[in-house]
């Protein structure tokens, strides 16, 4: 079971495109060549672990 830090780290797909200023639809597509993995919490949103997966979409959107 996630203890409410490990909560805090992932962030559905809105909360995270917001955070970020992209889109929904960037991150899914970048969800779709493999620079970013989601997982599903129980009401199946999509959650983004930002320690590990955020760097990657941003070297991807900069670059």
């Amino acid at each position: 079971m996630k203890n409410k830090e490990d909560e805090m780290k992932q962030l559905t797909i809105g909360k995270l495109a917001e955070t970020a200023c992209i889109t929904a639809d960037t991150l899914r597509y970048y969800e779709r060549m493999g620079l970013v993995k989601s997982s599903r919490n129980k009401a199946s949103y999509r959650l983004i672990d930002t320690t590990t997966d955020t760097p990657r979409y941003h070297e991807k959107k900069w670059n």
